[in-house]
């Protein structure tokens, strides 16, 4: 019996062109890929977006939210010392 040298029925024949594909098209999609999943974990900084620091937007929205508060609580006086508020009719008796 002889010994077969070469290739072999199930032994891929690939040039060097075969070869050379995957890395070329890892290296074209992988830089693409670095930035979109990049882009992903950058978010935005709230003063480089609105030019107003932090602080100043808690201040206004604590003012605006006490304000509120007063104009409802000033409303529902008003309403119940006019007689137009309807709460008293749905409390439960005590």
């Amino acid at each position: 019996m002889g010994t077969m040298t070469g290739k072999g029925i199930g032994d891929s024949l690939r040039t060097d062109a075969q070869d050379a594909f995957p890395a070329r098209a890892m290296k074209a999609i992988f830089p693409l890929l670095s930035v979109v999943l990049a882009g992903c974990s950058i978010h935005p900084v709230q003063q480089d977006v609105t030019g107003v620091p932090p602080v100043e937007i808690i201040h206004h929205i604590r003012c605006e939210t006490r304000l509120a508060i007063q104009d409802k609580a000033i409303e529902l006086l008003q309403n119940y010392h006019g007689g137009n508020d309807p709460g008293p009719y749905f409390l439960p008796n005590a």
